[in-house]
């Protein structure tokens, strides 16, 4: 033992001499860098002084914490776990160091920044050194929901949140989450006091002594008190949207099956092992456990169900449904009708959806059109103050409001996203080497963004151009299938029979006929229709198939059922059509729109160049940018191009949601970004104004 114990001293020793050295040998490279040099040197400077004092650190805890008097406290010390706090306040701390730096120009305020940052990343990972292991019995573990007894020990945070409760109480049923409605009203109630503990006391003096603009952190306790029950409203909105998207395609099944006899909860739960309809699933399986677990009646389930949904469609076709088989209705007479009138308002869904894309293209073109240029114009005239404020715009405002209209535009659009693939990982590795290129050679740092863009969105959207190429086929294919079928059925074919028939003729597009010689071929080998795997991109065709496939099964559905699905489909293809139509003005813009900025950037450079030729002599004695008035700095030519480069980026994206129904159509971004490099290169070579004096 006295042997181990030397050698795990001398270890200790020598591990201690080492670390002492190397903060010795850091500390004196640091004393060799220059003070007058570059960034380069300053931040040489702060990494050598940040690893000199780091490493002290280092071991100066290693010795302390071997005293038995720090492990005792360090052991039997409760600590609150307050890891999101920390990184909160830690983050808020290399702000205000940041801030101190840019007022007092000298480099050792940023001395502690790294060390800072290190640990705020370490905090919100949960993994930074202040949580003590509690022992003493009377201390309540650090696994129980401590937000709750929080709120629960005081009266009136219990009551706040008991009032809330009911409310959140009413969101979970709409929503379809499960969870206790009391403990949700405790999370928002703590976090709100949490935040506004964090908030207010940096808020309220940046606010006074900064900027006016910091007084808006006031509100964020508003809003966490209110994040939770936001969110059960956004999953509320989602699963009406969701379920109303499958509704039609599945009221059309529920016609084919009910003809056939079939009970709808018996179709319900044939839904959960197709896993074709995801949103009308999760419907299903509450069903389900309703039945099976709770003991229900399939009726009573049905109308527990209906009460509380937010999808007032759904709603009255489960009362509806339930109505008829209490009463004794005519069922198959009851389904017809509704699967009409739902594929009625599908119609009059995407007639409104057509009108509001012209909406979202004006908008669009005004976010990232009008707006910015009204920013380089405004940029142009202050130089000095404007590239932190455009690089914000970049960096957070343009990704902010793409993804929030591609968001709308989604949540507006009557049907889903088709599952489509792209090789994202090829077309990052492909987009690297042009973007450094252009970068640490040519030195210009919108030509890098803007070569990465071009790149990767080219090799992207030329992965899934044929996906996009078999979908369009299928999709166009559609209605006349689904027409002859109906012609077929009306001379009481049997649907294997007519898929056999239909399948030797090839009358169809390319994709769709070879998607039918398959078929046909799995018949005559005598699998059942709705055994067939059906490989198609599109999820219109995968829905036809599949109930086609329960026609043929269940001997159920009629030419009125076949004449319905051939109206949606055809209704489906019209209004895109629609859309495009259109749409087709905005997407005009959205390609000239980078033209229309680089020309303005351009023409008010040279207008403010010429302007500070002329005037800028007399005014050079005086003080502030009077006398800099029409000089552009190098970095804010770079963030003005960039600029432009993401607008042109944003417009494509958007305009690939509202047309193409996928932001994975990169195709229509490389074009934008194309465009807009070619136009931004071209007239900086050029005085745009002395060419149009010399016209």
């Amino acid at each position: 033992m006295i042997g181990l114990s030397n050698s795990a001293g001398r270890r200790r020793a020598i591990s201690y001499a080492s670390g002492l050295s190397l903060a010795a040998f850091a500390l004196y490279a640091y004393t060799l860098v220059p003070r007058t040099g570059g960034l380069s040197n300053t931040i040489e400077s702060i990494f050598l002084l940040n690893a000199a004092l780091g490493t002290v650190v280092v071991v100066l805890y290693s010795a302390v914490s071997r005293f038995g008097m720090f492990r005792a406290i360090s052991n039997n010390t409760f600590h609150l776990d307050l890891r999101f706090p920390v990184g909160v306040a830690t983050l808020c701390l290399a702000a205000a160091i940041f801030y101190g730096y840019e007022v007092f120009r000298s480099s050792y305020v940023l001395v502690p920044l790294p060390g800072i940052l290190v640990f705020a990343a370490l905090s919100f990972a949960g993994i930074y050194p202040f949580r003590g292991n509690v022992k003493a019995p009377t201390i309540r573990p650090l696994d129980e929901d401590w937000v709750t007894h929080f709120v629960s020990q005081r009266p009136r945070l219990k009551s706040i949140a008991e009032s809330r409760a009911e409310k959140v109480s009413l969101l979970l049923d709409k929503s379809g989450v499960i969870g206790n409605p009391y403990i949700i009203a405790a999370r928002g109630v703590t976090w709100g006091l949490l935040t506004a503990a964090i908030m207010l006391p940096l808020a309220l003096p940046l606010g006074l002594f900064v900027s006016p603009v910091f007084l808006l952190l006031c509100f964020a306790p508003v809003g966490s008190f209110f994040y939770f029950e936001l969110k059960l409203r956004d999953k509320a909105s989602e699963r009406r949207d969701g379920v109303e998207r499958e509704l039609p395609f599945f009221m059309i099944l529920v016609n084919v099956l009910g003809s056939a006899g079939v009970h709808l909860y018996d179709i319900f739960d044939g839904v959960i092992e197709a896993r074709l309809f995801s949103h009308i699933r999760s419907e299903a399986l509450l069903i389900r456990r309703d039945v099976e677990v709770f003991g229900k009646n399939p009726i009573e389930s049905f109308e527990r169900l209906a009460s509380t949904h937010p999808s007032r469609k759904f709603s009255a076709f489960l009362h509806g449904y339930s109505a008829k088989v209490r009463s004794g209705g005519d069922i198959p007479t009851y389904l017809l009708g509704e699967s009409g009138n739902l594929l009625k308002m599908l119609e009059t869904d995407w007639k409104r959806y057509a009108e509001r894309a012209g909406t979202v293209g004006s908008m669009m073109i005004t976010i990232f059109v009008l707006v910015p240029m009204l920013m380089l114009v405004v940029a142009l005239f202050s130089p000095l103050t404007s590239v932190f404020y455009l690089t914000t715009f970049i960096i957070i405002g343009i990704p902010l409001f793409t993804v929030a209209i591609v968001f709308m535009v989604g949540r507006m659009q009557p049907v889903g996203e088709d599952p489509l693939f792209g090789n994202a990982r090829r077309s990052l590795l492909l987009s690297l080497p042009a973007s450094l290129v252009m970068f640490f050679v040519i030195r210009q740092a919108w030509l890098a963004l803007a070569s990465a863009l071009f790149m990767f969105c080219t090799v992207y959207g030329y992965s899934v151009l044929e996906q996009r190429r078999e979908v369009r086929e299928v999709d166009e294919a559609l209605p006349e299938f689904i027409k002859d079928l109906m012609e077929f059925k009306r001379q009481e074919y049997d649907v294997n029979r007519a898929l056999i028939a239909i399948a030797s003729q090839n009358r169809y597009t390319p994709t769709f006929d070879r998607i039918l010689a398959k078929i046909g071929t799995s018949l005559r080998l005598g699998i059942p229709l709705n055994k067939v795997e059906v490989d198609v991109k599109s999820r219109l065709a995968r829905m036809v198939f599949f109930i086609v496939g329960e026609m043929s099964y269940s001997g159920g559905g009629t030419v009125d059922t076949l004449f319905q699905l051939s109206a949606y489909t055809s209704t489906v293809q019209d209004m895109k059509r629609n859309t495009i139509a259109e749409m087709r003005p905005y997407l005009l813009l959205a390609y000239l729109s980078p033209i229309v900025l680089v020309i303005g950037v351009s023409f008010t450079t040279s207008i403010l160049s010429t302007f500070s030729t002329t005037v800028s002599p007399g005014l050079t004695h005086l003080p502030g940018i009077i006398g800099k008035v029409g000089q552009i700095p190098p970095q804010l030519t770079q963030v003005v191009n960039a600029l432009v480069i993401a607008s042109s980026t944003a417009l494509g994206v958007i305009a690939a949601k509202i047309v193409d129904f996928t932001v994975k159509n990169t195709l229509r971004v490389t074009v934008n970004v194309a465009l807009a490099s070619i136009a931004a290169y071209a007239l900086s070579q050029v005085n745009l104004l002395s060419l149009f004096h010399a016209i």
